[in-house]
């Protein structure tokens, strides 16, 4: 709410209007031309984006493996867990009795228009074989047969370990150590020896072979028990922080409300700043594919314009950014800020636990390859460590500067705090181009951070939330995936 300036004594000399009110405000045109600019990248990003989640991988069918081995793995340990922990994992989308989420995911991979190789064919006949579908998995084999080479080979073992035919123990032997010599220790192999084994009467082979699943498995088990209570500790810790704060709803800094600039200027600066991320995030790594480290740089240059922009504007306006953005906050409101920032991850988490049932329930599963930073897996140690770097340091700076500050800075001088929140929270969702679910999580994390600015009147508390969020998905990712 504005306070009307008070009234000036008889005789007082009149007060010299501000910069702020002298300063001239964005040309529109510029305006104009950027927003010209930004609906030609737009279009031309939708144009050659990809048409599928699994056309935006650079290697599909090596991904689509550590995430179906991994998972399997996981999967064998917790099928010996209390039952409780198994309903745990199960809610937390961790653990699944069946097999119809990897046979559907290697189906795509295999009908899409993206490289697989011939070992796909013989890990859909496994996963087949295993799901009790012996008949499909001798389809599978017969296919990969067909297109000769090594399918010749993987068609014998799958029919080996999944058909009805005797098998001599001396050709299954051969086909084991055919498999060891060939294939490196993975849940496909391992299973795929186990089965033979078992089809030969080689008790010690076969528990050799699971053996070494299960402690893959176990191993993997600890980290996600470890990541998991690491979870549910900052959710514990966040609602009693949460319980806290209902009881001290002043402030802890001072960020104006709508903001000290006319909406129209809010605008034109998100607009310059997406034309700029897009120029320069998206082109250097669109004119140099396959430089390492390209497109990790270019994403950290990318938010610097906007930023720049921003804090010029201000400052050439009298206008104090760190005050404007409430980024000065007195040493009392530390904990003020602290206990906000734990609140919204708290809030980050239960929310994107009730969206993935609700996903669930209503049947709109994600795709296994939507929002999956990929690169993580595979980029040498000091690109992760850069990228790591990037989502959990700048990138949350950035995107709660513009989509916050001034985005939602700018919409609270039309609208009130829900439909500003609310708009704020699309255009950010709408920006990040996930799924349903991916898209869902973004826009309740868009709300609640636009909610804490306007109550704590300071972008930390939504700063320190979206980094906490993106490191969480990093270390796990990680964690459970990379090594």
């Amino acid at each position: 709410m504005s306070v009307p300036p008070p009234e000036r004594a008889i005789g007082a000399p009149a007060v010299p209007p501000s910069p702020a009110i002298v300063a001239r405000s964005l040309s529109p045109w510029v305006t104009g031309a950027c927003a010209a600019v930004l609906a030609l990248l737009i279009a031309l990003l939708v144009l050659v984006a990809p048409s599928t989640p699994l056309d935006r991988l650079d290697r599909p069918a090596d991904t689509l493996e550590r995430l179906t081995t991994r998972q399997l793995d996981l999967r064998e340990a917790l099928a010996r867990s209390a039952r409780v922990e198994q309903a745990a994992a199960s809610a937390l989308g961790a653990f699944d009795a069946t097999l119809d989420e990897p046979i559907q995911a290697y189906e795509e991979l295999l009908t899409a228009d993206v490289p697989a190789p011939a070992e796909a064919e013989l890990h859909l006949a496994i996963l087949l074989g295993e799901a009790g579908r012996g008949a499909d998995a001798r389809s599978r084999a017969a296919a990969s047969a067909a297109a000769g080479g090594d399918g010749v080979l993987y068609a014998a073992w799958a029919g080996a370990a999944y058909g009805h035919l005797v098998l001599s123990p001396a050709a299954g032997e051969q086909m084991v150590s055919e498999i060891r010599g060939r294939l490196r220790h993975s849940w496909f192999s391992d299973t795929l020896v186990a089965r033979i084994a078992a089809r030969i009467g080689d008790a010690p082979a076969r528990e050799s072979a699971e053996a070494v699943i299960l402690a893959r498995g176990r191993a993997l088990l600890w980290r996600w028990r470890a990541l998991t209570a690491g979870q549910l500790a900052l959710v514990v810790v966040g609602l009693a922080a949460l319980r806290r704060l209902a009881g001290r709803p002043a402030p802890a800094a001072s960020a104006a409300l709508p903001p000290p600039w006319p909406p129209a200027d809010g605008y034109a600066l998100v607009a310059r700043g997406a034309v700029a991320f897009l120029l320069v995030g998206w082109l250097p790594a669109a004119l140099l594919p396959g430089h390492p480290g390209v497109s990790s740089l270019a994403t950290l240059a990318a938010g610097a314009p906007a930023i720049a922009w921003t804090w010029r504007y201000l400052s050439v306006r009298g206008v104090s950014p760190w005050r404007a953005f409430g980024l000065a906050v007195d040493r009392r409101a530390v904990g003020t800020v602290a206990a906000a920032a734990l609140a919204l991850i708290a809030l980050g988490t239960l929310g994107e636990a009730l969206i993935g049932f609700a996903i669930d329930a209503l049947g709109w599963h994600s795709h296994w390859a939507d929002g999956l930073p990929e690169d993580l897996l595979w980029e040498p140690g000091w690109q992760v460590g850069l990228d790591t770097l990037d989502t959990a340091v700048w990138t949350p700076m950035v995107e709660e500067f513009m989509f916050r500050g001034v985005l939602y800075g700018s919409l609270r001088g039309q609208l009130a705090v829900g439909p500003a929140a609310l708009v704020s929270a699309l255009i950010f969702a709408v920006a990040h181009g996930y799924g349903a679910a991916g898209f869902a999580s973004v826009l309740w994390s868009g709300i609640i951070w636009a909610v804490a600015y306007e109550r704590s009147r300071s972008l930390w508390a939504g700063i320190a939330a979206h980094a906490a969020n993106n490191l969480i998905v990093n270390v796990t990712l990680l964690g459970l995936l990379r090594g």
